[in-house]
């Protein structure tokens, strides 16, 4: 058999990635808030306790991981509770798109939460969803006006 031709220097380790100060700085950052949110959420797999867990990730503007933890719940749910679960997970997405400074995604994606959270109770399996309607509405007129995307504290 002929030998396979790999080029040369394939078998070398990779030199290791340049991380800059800020993007060190960034992740410490972001650790300490997984360490604060994982500190007060309670574990479960329950809707409530799954929405528990969505409420510390908010409070640390961790939005990817609500969406993470709610998901597999709103896969699981069927009528009003996946309508709810929907919207809370596009609420958590448009506050993601606008701490990335992508206003056009985070105004469809406020405006479809305020949408599927329109019909729901004032407080929902223990999450306070008049709270983040409250503050979807707000955040989804100032964008629409032209404030920057940024996401406001959520402590819901």
């Amino acid at each position: 058999l002929r030998a396979l031709d790999v080029p040369a220097g394939a078998g070398e380790a990779l030199p290791a990635p340049v991380v800059e100060p800020t993007q060190r700085t960034a992740a410490r950052a972001r650790l300490e808030r997984y360490r604060s949110a994982l500190h007060r959420a309670v574990r479960g797999r329950a809707v409530e306790t799954r929405l528990a867990q969505a409420r510390a990730l908010f409070a640390e503007a961790l939005f990817f991981e609500v969406h993470e933890v709610l998901e597999p719940a709103w896969r699981d749910a069927a009528g009003a509770e996946r309508l709810f679960l929907q919207g809370i997970i596009q609420a958590a997405v448009a506050w993601h798109h606008g701490e990335r400074g992508r206003g056009a995604p985070a105004l469809r994606a406020a405006s479809a939460a305020c949408v599927k959270l329109a019909g729901a109770p004032a407080s929902w399996c223990g999450f306070p969803v008049e709270a983040l309607r409250a503050l979807l509405e707000g955040y989804r007129r100032a964008v629409a006006g032209g404030a920057p995307p940024d996401p406001p504290p959520v402590e819901l």
